[in-house]
């Protein structure tokens, strides 16, 4: 299918984009990516799969989103972020406190997020989930 684009409001105010260069297959596992990046649209400023490539993104049926080991995970029933952080595969001028914010307190609850593939063919979202 080709790259996808996430966005990500959080309840703490946080706006985050999401880019993946390959498709989410639900069966992959890891998938290697040395340009995927986590943008932050509060702060102007990105992470990108430079340090730990192998781990740009995670493609499972089980799981939500995930960019990197747990550097930006959201859960199973899109709701919550489930992970953001923990490991650091991605680097850049944005630390990940900048990307997530502060989750404490429901902060981490996902109010709005869209998956699109990106290129010619498709030009709609694959998944949305509703404010």
């Amino acid at each position: 299918m080709g790259p996808t684009l996430t966005l990500i409001s959080l309840e703490n105010g946080r706006r985050i984009a999401a880019y993946a260069q390959s498709s989410w297959d639900g069966n992959a596992g890891w998938i290697r990516g040395y340009n995927n990046v986590l943008y932050s649209f509060n702060e102007k400023k990105y992470r990108i799969s430079k340090t730990y490539p192998q781990y740009g993104q995670y493609s499972y049926l089980s799981v939500g989103p995930k960019f990197g080991r747990n550097d930006l995970a959201i859960g199973t029933d899109m709701t919550k972020v489930a992970a953001c952080g923990s490991r650091s595969s991605f680097s850049g001028p944005a630390t990940i406190v900048m990307v997530c914010g502060n989750l404490a307190g429901g902060g981490g609850n996902v109010i709005h997020l869209e998956v699109y593939a990106l290129g010619e063919a498709r030009r709609h979202p694959i998944h949305a989930k509703p404010v």
